[in-house]
């Protein structure tokens, strides 16, 4: 495997070259490799005497760490004293006083500040460790008369720390923006408690939570604090933790604080939707306390609305293929709604393109000699090349493939679906429904297509400071829906941002008209294969007469530099 693009091209910017005895980097030593061993680097220290060592704790002491506990002792070949390996805690302990217990969870992130939600109170809050061992929100220090509080900090002018009408999570329920305290400044309000049995994931109430980010990501909450992935409260999904305030005379930029800024986007106005799709974040320099071009608050999308190019909207479920008129659902001809190009036009018309959603024999762009029934069929009898004029046949898709679907074309033998091939199509496997080279995806936003980097069947999402996606659409045969327990998304690519952490995976969720964000996995740093899997299927999986459809995503969120090279979505099948 290899480091590619920019990354390596920073690394051989620091300007290391070996040189030989005359001072010159081609003399010397002929082959150009360093003698590591002999190799002086300007301003080295000596390295310390292994033989001396000092305890770093006392032998037999425990202490909590984020997830467990470490126990003190020698763990290695010195004679001193170290902190050992972490023993994690059982899922729902925490550890308090070196010990894991059970019980509770955390209100906040250790130091977090916040201004008092209970509207009465014009103060500051602090995340402090109580004393069951989770950290909540201390009592309210009150602001001096003629102040107000922005962002968890007391002033004589305030701040918008939030978009008018967005939303978050907070404690067990969520808060919306809005001017709450008359200050003029827009800032979180009181927090409005979930229902019994659900739990809050991007801002909203429901019985499922969804994941709003990947683990160990940060991302500046407007220009006075950041915030950190993880898993804050008591359900199992990851959200944005509670805001850590920069310090004074600090401003946030590129989820780090410091005294100096750098630009997060390119020009004032600028959009981008945020990864999980649910709201967008608009480009702009705050004069009061930066200097740089930055991303401000999430601007949260209404329910049932999702970003697509920085914009909320409703998602059109009918409009796939560019230039032509759908139908609005399988089985339909009545002419999707959403679509612009049904302005002029009706579905199932001769219009060049076969609409596999229309009823069948109501397109007559559909006729064909081997098209007789809804799935890629062979182009005659006994044979497995592949029918080349039906609709059914997807990019890349082969006849008398493993697809869900026994095709009576296909030799005896040939087709794995088949009962004449003594196989159960339920049986336990993968299958793969469909995929994509990169240039042949649905690509949206911020991409450079050809990769300039790879070449042809490459594309590079987020070449720049602006987000990029790539999407693709696969269908698979209905008769054997009920045996599907899991999906998968592979991609093939890389990530060579200085610092992004990589474009992440998303299927598109029927149920709630946005695109949910995959676990555990992102596109790492080196041309691989990268994958994840969901079981939970039903919410991705939207089923017609005939054929069941997925809609898969890759994002690249700002300064993600992405490269992909194919993306292949597969379902497992179980008996």
């Amino acid at each position: 495997m290899k480091r590619h693009g920019n990354a390596m091209m920073a690394v051989l910017a620091l300007g290391l070259v070996a040189c030989g005895p005359d001072g010159n980097s081609s003399g010397g030593n002929q082959n150009n490799v360093v003698d590591r061993d002999a190799y002086v680097f300007p301003d080295a220290k000596p390295r310390p005497d292994a033989s001396q060592c000092e305890n770093r704790c006392n032998e037999g002491d425990v202490q909590c760490v984020t997830g467990g506990f470490q126990v003190c002792g020698n763990y290695d070949a010195d004679s001193c004293l170290e902190w050992g390996p972490v023993t994690p805690c059982d899922p729902g302990e925490k550890c308090t006083d070196g010990k894991c217990q059970a019980g509770g969870v955390d209100d906040c992130v250790k130091l977090a500040v916040r201004c008092d939600p209970a509207t009465s109170t014009e103060g500051t809050q602090s995340c402090e460790l109580g004393q069951d061992g989770f950290y909540h929100w201390s009592e309210t220090t009150p602001c001096n008369t003629g102040e107000t509080c922005s962002a968890g900090k007391c002033s004589s002018s305030c701040h918008d720390e939030c978009a008018e009408h967005s939303r978050q999570c907070a404690g067990d329920g969520f808060q919306v923006c809005a001017d709450h305290n008359s200050d003029n400044c827009m800032d979180w309000g009181p927090i409005t408690a979930c229902q019994s049995g659900e739990t809050c994931s991007n801002g909203r109430c429901s019985a499922e939570c969804t994941n709003e980010c990947v683990t160990g990501a940060k991302r500046c909450d407007g220009v006075g604090g950041y915030q950190e992935c993880g898993d804050f409260d008591a359900d199992s999904c990851l959200e944005w933790g509670s805001t850590i305030a920069c310090a004074d005379g600090e401003t946030c930029s590129m989820g780090q604080c410091g005294a100096t800024c750098q630009n997060e986007c390119d020009s004032e106005g600028e959009r981008q939707c945020t990864a999980s799709g649910d709201g967008y974040q608009v480009c702009s320099v705050n004069n009061d306390t930066s200097t740089c071009f930055t991303w401000g608050p999430v601007i949260s999308c209404d329910q049932g609305q999702a970003c697509q190019s920085g914009a909320c909207i409703e998602p059109c479920n009918c409009d796939f293929f560019p230039g032509v008129c759908e139908a609005s659902a399988p089985g339909s001809s009545q002419a999707c709604s959403c679509d612009d190009d049904c302005s002029n036009g009706s579905a199932c018309t001769a219009d060049s393109h076969c609409d596999t959603w229309c009823p069948s024999g109501s397109d007559p762009d559909c006729s064909c000699g081997c098209d007789y029934n809804e799935y890629c069929e062979a182009d005659a009898q006994n044979s497995s090349d592949t029918c080349t004029c039906d609709p059914d046949c997807e990019l890349n898709e082969d006849a008398c493939s493993d697809d869900g679907h026994c095709d009576t074309w296909c030799p005896v033998g040939d087709d794995p679906d088949c009962p004449a091939n003594s196989t159960d199509p339920c049986r336990d496997r993968w299958v793969s429904i469909g995929w994509r080279w990169g240039d042949e995806l649905m690509l949206y936003d911020s991409y450079e297509d050809p990769d300039s980097e790879e070449g042809d069947s490459w594309v590079l999402l987020s070449p720049g400071l602006s987000s990029g996606s790539a999407e693709i659409f696969v269908e698979f045969a209905k008769e054997h829906s009920s045996c599907v327990d899991s999906i998968r998304v592979e991609v093939y690519g890389y990530d060579d941002a200085l610092f992004g952490d990589g474009a992440e995976m998303y299927l598109y969720n029927w149920d709630s008209f946005q695109f949910d964000l995959l676990p555990d996995q992102t596109v790492g740093g080196y041309e691989d294969l990268y994958n994840n899997d969901v079981g939970n299927v039903e919410p991705y999986m939207y089923c017609g007469t005939e054929k069941c459809y997925v809609n898969a995503k890759v994002g690249a969120s700002a300064w993600d530099n992405s490269h992909v090279l194919w993306v292949e979505v597969y379902v497992h099948m179980t008996p």
